[in-house]
């Protein structure tokens, strides 16, 4: 029983009743064949199957890409300018072929021999100089020699008068060491007249201090006669007053026992008298005796005692003549030692102020001499700086002819006849391109570098090249095909961006099975593309699966 669509759907349309019913308005509904179906399920399936199985085992070869230029393996010479001037010849053209030691081209050398010549004039002018300069330091000529010298020379004014204030130091110099006693050396009749007239200034200042000295000692010698005369005397004076006092001490001492005698007498006799057998008479002369004697001692002794007296006196006197002696002999030896003290400070005066002088001339010697040291000094300097630029124009003369210093073929040539480089700027006259084998310098991202580095590695560690095709893009790849080639090194470290290449890069050189493609020459600067062969068990599934990763991450980052 067949089903309207209304039914199909589950749904009773609603009724609805036609004016006229006829048999084309009944639904007619169409049937797939089943076995038609099948047979496209099962193809899809059968399909699918084997292309997965493909996939799973089929490899897939994964190479990397880059692209450079062909270059030579040697580098390109660029002949720049050895030296400054004009490009007086040029002996060769682009394309030409030369060989090592090849004439190029040769400069202008007129200037570079004249200014040789001026800066051999002026070594030789500044070694000159220098000379005489060492010569006044020195002291190693003679002072009429070196004025002149100085004189024929043509130096300037200031150093002529620097010059000659140290000769007329050293002049100065010599005559206060000969005055010293010092070893001065030879002297000229002009230093021998001032040390003349120096030493008699000297000499006279102490003869007359030596005068004083020797005047002052007579009379010293004189004191000391005179002392010792007065001495003499003293000791005779006291000779005589000893042998004065000695005597009055005799005469006292007779005398006294005359009287002791005489009153011994007188007291013998009175107890006579008083008895009657002495005479009163007698008694009394005895006693007038006695009296007389005791007159007379009183006399002796007053005597004796006033020529003592006077003699002391003499001896007295004697002393004082002795002790202003003494005291005029000390006064003199005073004035003997300031005398000698005179003659000594004259002398260590003199040589004192000789001294202060010999200093000062020193002094003023040290700083002429570091004036002339300093002169030395900037001319040396000067005479270094002459000595590099006579090296430099000698270079400049041996540079005159440019010479090729490899075997190869000229390219981009600049240079002409009267052209001037530019100062300060390293700009090629013309290049040389060896005629070794071309290799190809290409450049990888620094995203691929990992892999192609990996496989470098593995590929030294295994002995192994590393597989490379080289395409040039002026022969088109579909006609003429590519190049093998194997990689020589890889950068050790990223370039940065430029103009020609806006990323970071690695360099990397490729060595080329040959030098031709299908007998088309091969040409440095050529630009290439390579594929580099990095891993060939890569599966063809990977990739879809690497196409799904990306895109749930793409997914898992996405907002």
């Amino acid at each position: 029983m067949t089903q309207s669509p209304a039914e199909t759907n589950g749904k009773t349309a609603p009724q609805q009743q036609p004016e006229t019913v006829t048999e084309f308005d009944q639904p007619v509904v169409l049937r797939q064949s089943p076995v038609l179906s099948r047979a496209i399920i099962w193809i899809i399936l059968i399909f699918s199957g084997a292309f997965f199985t493909w996939a799973y085992f089929a490899r897939l070869e994964q190479v990397i890409a880059g692209s450079g230029q062909l270059q030579p393996k040697g580098d390109v010479q660029e002949i720049q300018a050895p030296v400054n001037g004009v490009v007086k010849d040029v002996e060769v053209a682009d394309g030409d072929q030369v060989k090592k030691g090849d004439l190029l081209l040769t400069f202008d050398s007129d200037a570079a021999e004249a200014n040789q010549e001026s800066l051999l004039q002026i070594q030789n002018s500044l070694r000159q100089e220098n000379q005489l300069y060492r010569a006044v330091l020195n002291n190693n000529a003679d002072i009429a020699t070196l004025e002149a010298q100085l004189a024929e020379m043509k130096l300037p004014p200031e150093v002529v008068a620097l010059a000659r204030n140290r000769l007329s130091l050293i002049s100065e110099t010599q005559v206060i060491r000969a005055q010293l006693g010092l070893n001065s050396g030879r002297l000229n009749p002009q230093q021998s007249a001032r040390l003349s007239a120096s030493s008699q200034e000297i000499t006279s200042r102490l003869r007359a201090a030596e005068l004083e000295l020797q005047q002052l000692q007579e009379l010293a010698n004189q004191n000391e006669v005179q002392i010792a005369d007065r001495r003499a005397q003293l000791k005779t004076d006291r000779e005589v007053l000893d042998e004065i006092r000695d005597r009055n001490e005799l005469l006292m001492a007779e005398a006294q026992e005359s009287l002791e005698i005489e009153e011994k007498i007188i007291k013998e006799i009175a107890p006579l008298v008083d008895e009657g057998a002495v005479s009163a008479l007698q008694l009394e002369r005895q006693e007038q005796q006695l009296n007389d004697r005791t007159e007379r001692i009183i006399e002796q002794r007053s005597n004796g005692g006033i020529e003592q007296q006077q003699q002391q006196q003499r001896v007295d006197s004697r002393l004082a003549e002795i002790d202003q002696l003494l005291k005029e002999q000390r006064r003199l030896q005073f004035d003997i030692s300031q005398a000698r003290q005179e003659l000594l400070n004259t002398r260590s005066a003199s040589e004192r102020t000789l001294r202060e002088q010999l200093d000062n001339v020193e002094q003023r010697l040290a700083v002429v001499d570091s004036e002339l040291n300093k002169i030395i000094v900037e001319n040396e300097k000067r005479l270094s700086e002459v000595e590099a630029q006579l090296i430099q124009n000698a270079e400049t003369l041996d540079y005159q002819a440019v010479t090729a210093p490899i075997n190869g073929t000229v390219f981009d040539l600049q240079a002409r006849e009267g052209f001037v480089p530019r100062s300060g700027q390293a700009e090629p006259l013309l290049k040389i391109v060896p005629n070794d084998e071309l290799v190809a310098e290409v450049f990888v991202t620094n995203q691929d570098i990992g892999f192609v580095r990996q496989r470098y590695d593995e590929a030294l560690a295994g002995g192994e090249p590393v597989e490379v095709d080289v395409r040039i893009d002026t022969y088109a790849f579909n006609e003429y095909g590519d190049i093998g080639g194997e990689i020589l090194s890889i950068g050790s470290d990223a370039l940065p961006p430029d103009q020609i290449y806006p990323f970071y890069r690695f360099p990397v050189k490729i060595a080329l099975e040959a030098q031709e493609l299908n007998g088309r020459p091969l040409q440095s600067g050529m630009s290439v593309n390579v594929n580099i062969k990095i891993r060939e068990d890569r599966r063809v599934y990977s990739v879809f699966t690497d196409l799904f990763s990306r895109r749930v991450q793409d997914l898992k980052e996405s907002r």
